[in-house]
């Protein structure tokens, strides 16, 4: 029988880690602020998995996608053939990215459309950490948080020395990027600026892409007060290669396929936040604004703008039994207006309270409830006819942690969370309209740590009601075939194993690994009963290990290896296509080292130069690049 190597070495790395757990940890409580509140690292808190500035630095990835897929198990795809990659978490395939929250410094970025939010302005080197909720996160944050929260957390300029770097990336396909930062400040304030500008034509044909974004970060401190002000702006020009057959797959991955365009798009946000601390207590007050504009080559043309206002008070008291309980509120509107073939406004206001107290108890057991009551009104304007919803929506969250043995904790959460249709969705639909979607959520595991590192096992289900979903089997109400409804009930529900090994001082084995099923429980489409089909674009396996070696004080190296399993193309609902997305396996090299003020570091991506597909449909594929290398030089001064 054929063995998986990266399978076999996962779950050898990870099954003699509850062997060690009962070794006295030595790591240090760490502030985490995925959860919305400034909590310790421990009891419910400790399930939000931290990636740190070092793990990035030894990790291979070159994008945060990449370090997404490979630190926490995310599937990965991208229609586009750039570094903006869509992800997808807990197996919801192409609407994976609009049920899990993207943040940077705790403000969501997914617009009210379908595509990713845009991460490429920043620099892995620029990030402190990020933050990954374990469950679901509607009570804090609302729509789109059914499969967790994950919070990118930028560097913090008054925590870093007055430096300028200049950094310069090339390598295949012609890419080539220049990133220039410059850091200034003083005990109270200080001041990061950042510009960078990029071009590559990528891997397949009549795929070139420029980009250039520029960013500013302000923060100050007083006695009590803290301000912080970010502003961001960015273009980009891509060409979009379109799909191809499999047979046009066969013979040459890199053409361009039938229909092919091009797309311009500018982008710029603005986000402004402020913290008062009284006593233990504290007030935050975070402002954002972001648009976007894109046209396409075809004559279609988009503007979307929206607001968020967040304010929220959190208390802290108690000597036995220690509270933290969190007020808050949350306002937003956003406007997405489309013209060309096709003419469409789409508007959506909401506001939202929610309340949120974790209880600490002698003993090391953790309580923490939630709720949030939301509403929402849309509506949308076509050529042909106007669309009002009024919407009142509720979320729940109940968890409690418990200290098992010696540094091995257990959990259990549950709740409710809930999905609203963004502005792309809304515009084709079936003649039953569109609700939002709803879902009861249960998560249990165990949690370890030992003298050399932690481990984590998981279970997690989903079971949604109305779950928004693109449906090939059925019309529209224009009469065209295909479009957004709500399904029947569907369930989502898999195993999660993770854990990171320091091996040696100088060596450390990394490793997770993702058993999941998404399948239709019922419903008849077009003729067809979905009851116990597969959701498309869902891996039901992902496999990842990683190991870094510091070889010597200046110099390291790091090895990393993805094992993913087949997947039902896109639009196979019946699951009877005669090809599937096949499984592919990757390794990807990463070496580095640092002389004085500089640095390099060589990447490898794909190094066995394997052929691969990570998304397609019954339509056509998009073919994923063969080996690619890039060389970065970095030099700063202090």
């Amino acid at each position: 029988m054929h063995r998986n190597p990266v399978y076999l070495s996962v779950l050898a790395a990870l099954a003699v880690l509850p062997a060690m757990a009962d070794t006295t940890p030595t790591t240090e409580d760490v502030v985490v602020t995925a959860s919305r509140i400034p909590t310790p690292r421990k009891g419910l808190a400790a399930l939000t998995t931290v990636i740190t500035a070092e793990d990035i630095q030894q990790s291979s990835a070159r994008t945060i996608p990449e370090l997404l897929a490979a630190e926490i198990g995310l599937s990965i795809f991208s229609m586009s053939g750039t570094d903006d990659r869509s992800i997808d978490r807990h197996g919801f395939g192409v609407a994976g990215i609009s049920n899990v929250q993207v943040l940077i410094n705790g403000v969501p970025q997914k617009d009210n459309d379908l595509t990713p939010p845009r991460l490429t302005h920043l620099a892995l080197a620029d990030i402190e950490r990020i933050e990954v909720q374990s469950g679901a996160g509607a009570v804090l944050y609302g729509s789109g948080a059914t499969a967790g929260v994950i919070n990118i957390i930028t560097r913090n300029p008054m925590k870093t020395q007055p430096r300028a770097t200049l950094s310069l990336m090339g390598g295949s396909y012609g890419t080539r990027e220049g990133v220039a930062r410059v850091n200034l400040g003083s005990d109270q304030w200080a001041l990061t600026l950042g510009a960078n500008k990029m071009h590559s034509r990528h891997y397949r044909d009549f795929n070139a892409e420029d980009r250039h974004a520029l960013s500013a970060d302000f923060r100050w401190r007083g006695e009590h007060d803290s301000v912080q002000l970010f502003a961001a702006s960015g273009q980009q020009k891509l060409q979009l290669p379109g799909s191809i057959s499999w047979s046009d797959y066969e013979k040459d991955p890199r053409q361009r396929g039938s229909y092919v365009y091009t797309s311009w798009l500018h982008d710029r946000q603005l986000q402004l936040g402020y913290q008062h601390e009284f006593g233990p207590h504290r007030l935050d007050l975070d402002l954002a604004r972001r648009s976007k504009h894109s046209e396409a080559s075809y004559g279609s043309t988009s503007t979307l703008r929206s607001t968020t206002l967040a304010p929220r008070v959190t208390w802290k008291w108690g000597e036995g039994v220690k509270h933290q309980l969190t007020v808050g509120a949350d306002f937003g509107m956003s406007r997405n207006d489309v013209s060309g073939s096709t003419y469409s406004t789409a508007t959506q206001r909401y506001r939202a309270l929610f309340i949120n107290e974790q209880m600490d108890f002698a003993g090391g057991t953790q309580l923490q409830v939630g709720g949030r009551s939301q509403q929402v009104r849309s509506q949308t304007i076509t050529s042909s006819k106007t669309m009002d919803d009024d919407r009142h929506l509720t979320a729940f969250d109940l968890g409690v942690s418990q200290p098992l043995w010696s540094s091995v904790e257990g959990y259990v959460r549950g709740g409710r969370s809930f999905r609203i249709p963004n502005a792309d969705e809304v515009t084709s639909v079936t003649s039953e309209g569109l609700r939002p979607q709803r879902s009861r959520d249960l998560e249990l595991g165990l949690k370890g740590k030992f003298s050399a590192g932690e481990w984590r096992a998981n279970v997690f289900r989903h079971d949604l009601t109305d779950e928004i979903h693109y449906n090939p089997l059925v019309t529209s109400t224009s009469g065209s075939s295909g479009a957004n409804m709500n399904l029947q009930p569907t369930r989502h529900q898999g195993l999660e194993l993770s854990g990171d090994w320091a091996v040696t001082p100088d060596v450390k084995l990394t490793g997770n690994a993702v058993w999941q099923q998404a399948t239709f429980r019922s419903g008849i489409y077009g003729g067809t009963n979905l009851a116990g089909k597969r959701i498309p674009v869902v891996p039901k396996r992902i496999l990842n290990l990683g190991v870094h070696w510091q070889i010597n004080a200046v110099t390291d190296v790091s090895l990393s290896g993805r094992d993913v399993s087949e997947r039902i193309a896109d639009d196979d609902q019946k699951n009877t296509a005669s090809r599937r997305l096949p499984s592919y396996r990757l390794l990807d090299l990463k070496l580095g080292q640092r002389y004085r003020d500089w640095s390099w570091q060589l990447a490898v991506n794909n190094l066995q130069n394997r052929k691969y597909v990570e998304y397609g449909g019954a339509y056509g594929i998009y073919p994923s690049p063969t080996r690619s290398v890039f060389l970065t030089l970095e030099y700063q001064v202090q």
